[in-house]
């Protein structure tokens, strides 16, 4: 699996509050991310997980590869729950919370979200948020947060 951090201008981080009727993380918060298909996602044979990411911006969020400023690998977890690995990616974006939301709107797969919310890109407001409401976001989303604040020596 591959999650993306994803930062706007001015610097928020964009999240997502999960459907209901989603298998993994139902109704909670979470980063976009996705699935690296073999199939889908090659480039001369070989899964490329950049290629992915651009495909489930597009399909989430519906961003083209001239929204993106930067993508860079920062880490892997592990998803406590399912085991799973999780590659883990930031991303800067050119567009605002407001464009994001707007862009979002005609995005193929924007039923797997039932709202787009941001936290400011700052110690105090992303630690807060994971303090007050950890039991609302799911395992990977919150261990992106707590990954993306302890890369900046936050805490």
């Amino acid at each position: 699996d591959i999650l993306v951090t994803t930062m706007t201008r001015p610097e928020f981080l964009p999240l997502m509050k999960r459907s209901e009727w989603m298998g993994e993380g139902a109704g909670l918060l979470d980063v976009f991310g996705g699935h690296v298909h073999p199939d889908q996602h090659a480039r001369n044979g070989i899964p490329d997980v950049f290629h992915a990411i651009a495909d489930e911006a597009l399909t989430e969020l519906a961003l083209l590869p001239e929204d993106f400023e930067s993508v860079s690998c920062i880490g892997l977890l592990e998803n406590w729950q399912t085991r799973k690995p999780e590659l883990v990616f930031e991303t800067k974006i050119k567009l605002t919370m407001d464009e994001l939301r707007k862009t979002a709107l005609s995005a193929k797969e924007n039923e797997e979200y039932i709202e787009i919310l941001s936290v400011r890109s700052s110690a105090d407001e992303v630690e807060g948020m994971l303090k007050q409401q950890k039991a609302s976001f799911s395992p990977v989303g919150y261990g992106c947060l707590a990954l993306f604040g302890k890369l900046r020596n936050w805490w």
